[in-house]
C-alpha cells in the first residue's frame, strides 16, 4: 500500500502463545434476539471472515495441547499477573515505565473487561498512568465522555471469551465497590486519567509560554497575580501555602522570607519539582535542585539562606 509507511502500528512487548490457546476456533457466534445482535454479528464476521472474499479465515491445524482458564499454563489470563511480575521483579525497569491506557474514537476501550482489570492493577502497584485519547474534539470528546461515565460498570464489560468475564467478576468481592474506584480512577476532577488528559499534554506549552511574559507586560498584557502584604509574623507564608498547596514558603518566629519566591503551578502527573535561583538584572534562571515535594521546603529555605548571604558579600566587597 502506497500509504502504508504513514500507518501507524502497536507491538505486543508480551505477547501470549496462541497455539496453546486460541488458534484451532474463533469466538463463539452471538445468537439470534440476543441485545444489539446486529452490531454483534456485524463485529463477529468482520473478526472471521475475509472481507474481500467475503471467506471464513482458516484455522490453523496444529496439534499443540489447548490450556483454558483452568490451567496454570493458561496464558490469556495473566494480564495483570504480568503487571505486577513487573513490578515485583524489576522494579527499578517498572519505575520508569508508565501505563498508557490509548483510547479508541468511539471509547469501546473502555466496554473491555481486560482493560478495566489492568487499570484497576495499575493503581494498586502505584504505576504512572496516562490516557491517549484519539480526538481533540471537543463535541466529540465531551459526547462520549459522558456517555463513559454514565454506562461504566464491571458488569457490561465483554472480552473475547465468556471465560475471562467470569473469572474476573468471580474475583471481585464488592462489585459496586470496585465501580465507584473506577469511576474516580477515570474521572476524578483532580487526578481522574480522563479529566486531565489534556491538562497533561499543555503542561509543555507553559515552558514556552513563561519566557514570554516579560514581552506580553510590555504590551500591557498581565497574567493575574496574587500580592499577600502584611507585617512580619502575620501568616503571610501560610496563607501562600494554603494557596499554592505546596509547602515551599519558609515558616519561623523570626524573620524568614528574605526573598522573592516564586511558584508556578501545572496541573498533571506527580513528579518532582524544580528549584531555580533567577537573577533580578539578567533574568536568567539557573537550576540549582530538583526535589520532592516533602523537601522543598528546606531546599528553598537553604538556597534562600545562601543567596542573601552572597549579596551581603557582594555588598561588602564589591570588587571582590
Amino acid at each position: 500500500r502506497r500509504d502504508a509507511l504513514q500507518m501507524a502500528f502497536w507491538g505486543c512487548l508480551f505477547c501470549v502463545n496462541q497455539h496453546i490457546s486460541i488458534c484451532g476456533g474463533f469466538v463463539k457466534e452471538p445468537e439470534k434476539g440476543q441485545e444489539n445482535y446486529q452490531a454483534a454479528i456485524a463485529e463477529y464476521k468482520r473478526n472471521t471472515e475475509d472481507p474481500a472474499s467475503g471467506k471464513r479465515f482458516p484455522l490453523c491445524s496444529c496439534p499443540t495441547k489447548k490450556h483454558w482458564n483452568d490451567s496454570p499454563l493458561c496464558e490469556m489470563d495473566k494480564f495483570d499477573a504480568m503487571m505486577a511480575v513487573l513490578h515485583a521483579e524489576a522494579p527499578k525497569v517498572a519505575s520508569r515505565c508508565h501505563h498508557v491506557i490509548v483510547v479508541d474514537r468511539k471509547f469501546e476501550v473502555f466496554s473491555r473487561i481486560w482493560v478495566m482489570a489492568e487499570i484497576a492493577k495499575g493503581q494498586e502497584l502505584e504505576l504512572t498512568q496516562h490516557a491517549m485519547l484519539y480526538t481533540d474534539d471537543a463535541e466529540v470528546l465531551n459526547g462520549e465522555l459522558s456517555h463513559v461515565k454514565d454506562t461504566l460498570d464491571i458488569r457490561n464489560c465483554t472480552a473475547s471469551r465468556q471465560e475471562d468475564v467470569d473469572a474476573i467478576l468471580a474475583s471481585i468481592k464488592d462489585i459496586d465497590g470496585f465501580n465507584t474506584k473506577l469511576n474516580n480512577v477515570l474521572f476524578n476532577e483532580k487526578s481522574g486519567l480522563l479529566e486531565t488528559w489534556s491538562a497533561e499534554r499543555c503542561a509543555g506549552f507553559f515552558d514556552v509560554i513563561d519566557p514570554l511574559k516579560d514581552l506580553f507586560t510590555g504590551l500591557h498584557w498581565h497574567a493575574p497575580e496574587v500580592i499577600t502584604i502584611g507585617q512580619e509574623s502575620t501568616g503571610k507564608s501560610t496563607l501562600m501555602e494554603r494557596l499554592t498547596g505546596i509547602p515551599v514558603f519558609p515558616r519561623d518566629s523570626d524573620l524568614c522570607t528574605r526573598s522573592i519566591i516564586k511558584v508556578r503551578l501545572r496541573r498533571g502527573p506527580a513528579r518532582d519539582l524544580r528549584v531555580l535561583v533567577e537573577d533580578w538584572e539578567t533574568r536568567q534562571e539557573t537550576l540549582c535542585a530538583t526535589v520532592t515535594l516533602e523537601d522543598v521546603g528546606k531546599t528553598v529555605m537553604r538556597e534562600m539562606t545562601r543567596q542573601v548571604r552572597l549579596e551581603t558579600l557582594r555588598n561588602e566587597q564589591p570588587h571582590q
